[in-house]
């Protein structure tokens, strides 16, 4: 089967200080393990803080905005992406989790703003999300911001 690439941008969605929001959900299928390629975040902060990158799982979805996955490379005749995905929860998603130390642990960096140049990872190795996962990426600023960015990932 052939691999096709697939992107979601969101601009401009607010963080309120110390509130973690979830900006992004990408459930995996049961039959297929996206690889993600990339992920930029952007975040317009002007005072001296933080801001959190968590990536992690949840239990039961939030309310966010349904976000149609668009195709970044590939054949453009194969049907669309199987994983569904909503941007900019206005409801967080219940039992988020980052993992646990010995088991499935995902990442997190703390970086700090304001930032002069937008987040980027990975750098050359892509990222695997198992099947079945309902995979998240939140932000938690010290102050009061906005966000802007994608993910691009492979199916």
């Amino acid at each position: 089967m052939a691999s096709v690439r697939y992107y979601i941008a969101w601009n401009a969605v607010s963080l309120s200080a110390a509130t973690a929001k979830t900006i992004l959900e990408l459930p995996s299928p049961a039959n297929g393990s996206p690889q993600i390629e990339e992920l930029v975040i952007g975040c317009d902060a002007t005072a001296a803080g933080s801001l959190k990158i968590e990536w992690g799982t949840f239990t039961t979805t939030g309310t966010g905005t349904a976000a149609t996955p668009q195709k970044w490379a590939g054949d453009r005749n194969i049907d669309s992406a199987v994983s569904a995905a909503k941007v900019a929860d206005t409801v967080e998603p219940t039992g988020f989790s980052q993992g646990t130390l010995g088991g499935t642990l995902y990442p997190a960096v703390t970086i700090p703003t304001p930032m002069y140049f937008p987040f980027q990872w990975p750098l050359d190795q892509e990222f695997a999300i198992p099947e079945s996962t309902n995979f998240a990426i939140r932000l938690t600023s010290s102050g009061a911001a906005n966000t802007v960015g994608w993910i691009r990932w492979r199916e």
